[in-house]
């Protein structure tokens, strides 16, 4: 399910807004836990799957990024220069917070959506 989600965001099948942050996951947390314990524990562990799976995207700050930079190193039989490696940390940093920006401003904007 968060592969298809990831992969509907990528081909854009999947509307942005579906998008949510920590605000966003705060109320179904919530939302959750006035359902009962067990649906709490459901979302719980359903995060936890999801976070897991970003983790292991392709960008160099995150674990499948290291992966990467590993498998090119295996390939080419040396390690990336520094250079290179600090490039594409700057990249993925830069992803990153262009994403808690987007995520954050979808959180805003469900909530004014709410009330107005």
């Amino acid at each position: 399910m968060v592969f298809s989600f990831v992969l509907g965001l990528i081909t854009r099948t999947v509307d942005l807004s579906d998008v949510g942050g920590p605000i966003f996951i705060g109320q179904l947390a919530g939302d959750t836990a006035k359902a009962g314990f067990d649906v709490l524990l459901e979302f719980l562990a359903l995060l936890s799957v999801n976070l897991a799976v970003l983790n292991i995207l392709p960008i160099p700050v995150f674990d499948g990024g290291h992966l990467i930079f590993l498998i090119i190193e295996k390939i080419k039989g040396s390690p990336l220069s520094l250079k290179t490696r600090m490039m594409a940390q700057q990249v993925g940093i830069a992803f990153i917070l262009i994403l808690v920006v987007f995520v954050f401003y979808n959180d805003i904007n469900r909530i004014r959506n709410m009330f107005f």
